[in-house]
């Protein structure tokens, strides 16, 4: 590899006790070594400070009063003396070629300025690969450039593990925002691919294991409330129609994830009993994206129900996966337009 950069892993934490080490270990393990790992700490109680020292000067640790894994990952960023960039989340893992093969297509294709790979998804039932449950195979070879990256980040929402990042494209972006608290890896990763161009490597380079067991996560505590979700997608999709530059494609493609966010979030608001709120949104779904699609599934909630509309779309889309506990089947995937606060993690 010519010129082999630094890179700086970053993992954010909260009361991980139990999997950080996993975490740090699969760093540890990686065949390429130019790296420094720094953990940021979002105000655990328990005992990951103790944990991270036992690994002395191989890590630099960070603690900050909790403020949320936007937060976490923004300081572990602006600490960062690497030139890229690589996210972990502290109960993930990383194959141990995870960085090298990132580096190899970097070197290879020095226009990136970020790679994504495929990520296993281990529920403790299933092991599945996250690009084939989003009807993302690439059969075409393992590797892709792909340099306008805005529908890749919407359509496959990569995790944060996967990613390998320029940090100069990380500061152009302006960071996760911290005021999200769902799908602030999506946010972000929407604005990263208005900056440049995206390689993505098609096996699975990281392993995301569903845990269970009630631990929480930097953003467990928001998956709950789906309508967060809807809301999340909506300030995204609206922060990036005011975005300089957009060609005409891309703004049609915004406007129409936009439209999907608010059709679903009204079904929602719809089904809690607000039915006013509910026809509210998913009539001004048809003025975000003016179609005949966003008319017909309007009409089609109007006259089919909830229960007419889930049957279209397990027609279209199939079945597939949504995080789920440990000994219980799969669920259903969100439907295209909106996102799934069970998939995200930190």
């Amino acid at each position: 590899m010519n010129n082999a950069p630094l890179v700086s892993v970053v993992i954010p934490t909260y009361n991980r006790e139990k999997w950080i080490s996993n975490a740090l270990d699969s760093v540890l393990l990686q065949s390429y070594v130019g790296y420094e790992i720094i953990v940021v700490d979002d105000g655990s109680t328990d005992a990951t400070r103790r944990i991270v020292a036992q690994y002395g000067a191989q890590v630099r640790y960070l603690y900050q009063d909790n403020a949320g894994v936007s937060a976490a990952r923004n300081k572990g960023i602006l600490e960062a003396r690497g030139e890229w960039v690589a996210f972990l989340d502290s109960d993930d893992e990383w194959l141990p070629e995870k960085l090298e093969r990132q580096l190899n297509l970097i070197d290879r294709h020095p226009e990136l300025t970020m790679v994504a790979s495929n990520v296993e998804i281990d529920d403790g039932i299933h092991k599945l690969r996250y690009f084939d449950i989003r009807g993302k195979s690439f059969n075409s070879g393992p590797e892709h450039i792909i340099h306008q990256p805005l529908s890749a980040f919407c359509e496959i929402n990569f995790f944060p593990s996967s990613l390998l990042v320029k940090r100069a494209a990380l500061l152009q972006a302006g960071l996760f925002d911290e005021n999200l608290r769902l799908y602030e890896d999506r946010d972000l990763g929407c604005r990263l691919a208005l900056c440049g161009t995206l390689g993505i490597l098609a096996e699975p380079l990281a392993r995301i294991i569903s845990r269970g067991g009630g631990d929480i996560s930097l953003s467990a505590s928001q998956e709950c409330d789906r309508r967060r979700g809807y809301r999340a997608g909506i300030a995204t999709y609206e922060k990036l129609l005011g975005e300089s530059g957009l060609d005409l494609s891309a703004r049609a493609f915004i406007r129409r994830r936009l439209a999907g966010e608010r059709f679903y979030y009204g079904v929602d608001v719809f089904k809690r009993g607000d039915k006013r709120l509910g026809l509210g949104l998913m009539w001004r779904s048809c003025r975000d994206y003016p179609s005949a699609t966003a008319l017909a599934r309007c009409l089609l909630f109007f006259i089919l129900g909830q229960g007419g509309l889930a049957f279209i779309q397990t027609l279209k889309y199939g079945r597939g996966y949504m995080r789920s506990e440990p000994g219980k089947p799969l669920e259903t995937p969100a439907p295209e337009g909106h996102g799934d606060p069970t998939r995200h993690r930190a």
